[in-house]
């Protein structure tokens, strides 16, 4: 059996957003923030497009504290140096 991923609605309207963020002029930060309850597909969800969009995947989890993602954000990034 081969594994599929299926592109629901809520994947075609992360698509939508991550599309006009990547299209915001070069001047303009971008940062996206997705939550809602547990269980519902955002880590397959992003990791799929972390994936295909050859971007950095980091997961902020419950307790994390700002250190510790800035720490996360380096090590992933690989600007150790």
């Amino acid at each position: 059996m081969e594994n599929k991923f299926v592109k629901t609605k809520n994947f075609k309207n992360f698509i939508s957003l991550a599309s006009k963020l990547k299209n915001l002029p070069d001047n303009i930060p971008r940062l996206a923030l997705i939550y809602s309850e547990p269980g519902i597909g955002k880590t397959h969800m992003l990791l799929k497009w972390a994936l295909d969009n050859d971007a950095v995947y980091i997961r902020a989890i419950n307790g994390m504290t700002q250190p510790g993602l800035l720490k996360n954000i380096v090590t992933d990034l690989d600007l150790t140096d």
